[in-house]
């Protein structure tokens, strides 16, 4: 294959990949290939021909040339209430150990092996922290955003700050990251090959634990080295298996040798290809005249020995700077001065920017709420919360704990100063507070929706991203009405909605129930929706897994929908049970949250949720019946329950994600049985539901803790 048919069909560049990947931890690959094919037929040619032309320079040695290009950088730190709001000591580590890996200062280049050491470069590429933002102003080179985003994070990040990519380098921080199709394992990062996809995208993303070696991190801060090299335009070592010929197979650089495939230890004998001395130019001779062992050191490559970039990389990274024309403004000296970033530039102090972070959001009367003041971009000299209708009402400390009496929402604003100037951040009905006493006190409550002030008064609705739980007329399994959330062209996994319930005192209820009626339907196999089901008697305050329904688990309907599902007739409905005895029995405040996370699936409905106290034996309060032990279990686990009276034909244990990890279906012996054993010593320490299914379809549930 030549080297333009290669760049003709550019799925191929990217495929090998997917196949080879078992836990790899860079989704960049994945992340491109979507990219290609959401491009048009000219925008991708015009990406392959400049590409063509990166490698080409790079390939006959022309790119290096003595200069060093220092590129300004942004950070978005995306974080969920200061759970992985990094410090700006964190953020500026990271950097180091850029500027340290791409100018070859690294402490550990002596373990570069002799064979590569005289191809391993120093990049002269450099990097440093924004000095002025886009409109001029000072700043840190940080931009801190509060979002669940932040979690199984994809591109959907980007758009909540972004700066110009042709004058800064955005780098967007996140907690976790979702694995991308035909991906394994944790995800560590990804980033966007330069002229792949809309320039507003590009940069790169990366957990923070895996940024720097301080504070969240628990690594050697190289997963942004890593990612960065595929900014400038890198493939990895292992590329496109062995290939045929260095200058235009594989990662297409002759001194990283080829390799089989991703490799994540550190086997110095490592030599899973031996064509290593095929290809090189005339200008550009292959350097191994011989077969030599992988380059497990290469940074480009999986292994946990990395410590160089090779000579033809440094080629290959300077070549895109000049070849495209939103990376050569980004490290013009004009871009220089205008981000802060030119050699002798004069640090300024900045005004700071207003921000905090608080432990809750939902409290009972008489409950207090944490504040911690969290400003950045420059030191506050001065500070002022305002808290109306807490307690204190004010204060000047960084920070303060604020008692709410009375139920209602409330609002704060915290203002912070210095000779620079203020900032003022305010939230409107921030905090909520409710009331110790239920809304309903009897052995019997069932919302049908037909009431719209009702609906409206005492339940919940909370969305981040503009779709929400609402009332509908398009269907109803009681009545006219249910409430829907509309999740048929939602575009972004991930995204969650919450319906919370009114409280219920069960403090005299026998054997409660939760029941509700839910119409779901799948799109398709690879829908993803999840709904978990949490009770809560502290106002909301904390939160406890009830039940979890995914997959075939949630669905009404038999088969998949591809159109707008909307449910004909009560047969499109189904009936679910979870039994509350073993959870909020004699507890006087307690509400309920159904919590759906999109998985790019369809519309749900739900109808007839009640709180009910049981008169009669069935199989929804027999769960509270059914004995598992020992619990916590460390290998074999019993199920013991009534003979005659419950039958169960399927288990599945599932983390507290939805994830299915064990299954298991029941033989006719062990269903006529009253204990069942399963040896549950393959799991991983921590809890899990129990999830059992009956003859009749009903599903169980028990919490199990693995030791």
């Amino acid at each position: 294959m030549n080297f333009k048919i290669l760049f003709l069909t550019p799925v191929l560049i990217i495929a090998p990949f997917l196949v080879q990947a078992q836990t790899n931890w860079c989704a960049t690959d994945q992340y491109n290939e979507e990219l290609l094919n959401s491009m048009s037929a000219s925008e991708r040619q015009q990406a392959i021909n400049t590409r063509n032309k990166v490698f080409e320079i790079a390939s006959n040695g022309q790119a290096k040339s003595g200069t060093v290009y220092t590129v300004p950088v942004v950070v978005h730190v995306i974080h969920d209430n200061c759970d992985g709001n990094i410090s700006l000591d964190q953020i500026r580590d990271g950097i180091r150990i850029l500027n340290e890996d791409f100018r070859r200062l690294n402490s550990d280049t002596g373990n570069t092996r002799t064979v590569f050491k005289p191809y391993a470069a120093d990049i002269e590429i450099q990097f440093e922290l924004a000095r002025l933002d886009p409109n001029g102003n000072c700043t840190e080179g940080v931009v801190r955003i509060n979002s669940p985003l932040t979690y199984n994070a994809r591109n959907n990040v980007k758009s909540l700050s972004y700066w110009n990519s042709s004058k800064y380098l955005n780098v967007w921080l996140v907690n976790s990251i979702e694995s991308f199709s035909g991906g394994t394992g944790i995800t560590l990062g990804f980033a966007q090959f330069p002229g792949f996809g809309n320039w507003s995208t590009f940069g790169l993303v990366c957990r923070n634990d895996y940024w720097g070696t301080i504070g969240t991190s628990n690594s050697d801060g190289r997963t942004a080295t890593h990612e960065v090299g595929h900014c400038f335009g890198l493939y990895h070592t292992f590329q496109g298996s062995c290939g045929s010929s260095c200058q235009n197979t594989g990662d297409r650089v002759c001194d990283t040798p080829p390799t089989f495939e991703d490799t994540y230890g550190c086997v110095t004998t490592q030599n899973t290809c031996s064509n290593d001395a095929n290809g090189g130019t005339q200008s550009k001779p292959n350097p191994f005249s011989s077969n030599v062992v992988d380059q497990i050191e290469n940074y480009m490559s999986y292994d946990r020995c990395t410590n160089m970039f090779s000579t033809g990389q440094a080629n290959v990274m300077r070549s895109s700077l000049s070849q495209f024309n939103q990376l050569s403004n980004l490290v013009s000296s004009a871009n220089l001065v205008a981000t802060g970033t030119s050699p002798g530039y004069q640090v300024q102090l900045c005004k700071p920017t207003s921000d905090y972070c608080q432990e809750n959001v939902s409290i009972c009367e008489g409950g207090s709420v944490t504040y911690v003041d969290r400003s950045y971009n420059g030191p506050a000299s001065t500070r002022n919360w305002s808290f109306p209708g807490g307690s204190p009402a004010t204060s000047s400390d960084s920070m303060v704990t604020i008692t709410y009496n009375t139920a209602g929402s409330y609002s704060m604003t915290l203002n912070v100063s210095n000779s620079k100037g203020t900032s003022s951040k305010s939230s409107n009905n921030l905090v909520k507070v409710l009331s110790q006493t239920a809304d309903f006190i009897s052995w019997k409550y069932q919302e049908s929706f037909e009431d719209d002030a009702n609906f409206n008064t005492y339940w919940q609705v909370v969305s981040n991203e503009g779709r929400k739980w609402e009332l509908t007329d398009k269907a109803a399994y009681t009545g006219k009405q249910s409430v829907y959330l509309f999740n048929y062209i939602n575009s972004v996994n991930d995204l969650t909605d919450e319906l919370i319930t009114p409280s219920y005192d069960l403090s005299a209820v026998l054997q409660p129930k939760l029941s509700f009626k839910v119409a779901y339907a799948r799109k398709s196999a690879s829908t993803a929706d999840l709904m978990r089901i949490y009770y809560s008697y502290t106002c909301g305050q904390t939160w406890n897994i009830l039940g979890i329904q995914n997959g075939i688990s949630l669905e009404s309907v038999s088969g998949f929908r591809s159109q707008d599902f909307i449910p004909a007739d009560q047969s499109e409905w189904k009936e679910v049970n979870l039994s509350l005895s073993s959870f909020v029995s004699s507890k006087d405040n307690v509400r309920f949250k159904f919590e759906f996370i999109s998985g790019l699936g369809n519309n749900i409905f739900l109808d007839d949720i009640s709180v009910v106290s049981l008169t009669g034996i069935d199989e929804s309060d027999l769960e509270s019946l059914i004995d598992v032990y020992p619990n916590p279990v460390t290998e074999l686990l019993t199920i013991q329950f009534p003979d005659q009276k419950i039958r169960l034909n399927q288990l599945a244990m599932m983390d507290l994600s939805g994830r299915i990890v064990m299954q298991r279906f029941l033989k006719s012996s062990e269903v006529e049985g009253t204990n069942i054993s399963w040896d549950v010593s393959s799991l991983k320490p921590g809890l899990y539901l129990l999830q059992m299914k009956t003859t009749s379809g009903s599903l169980l549930v028990k919490k199990v803790m693995v030791k």
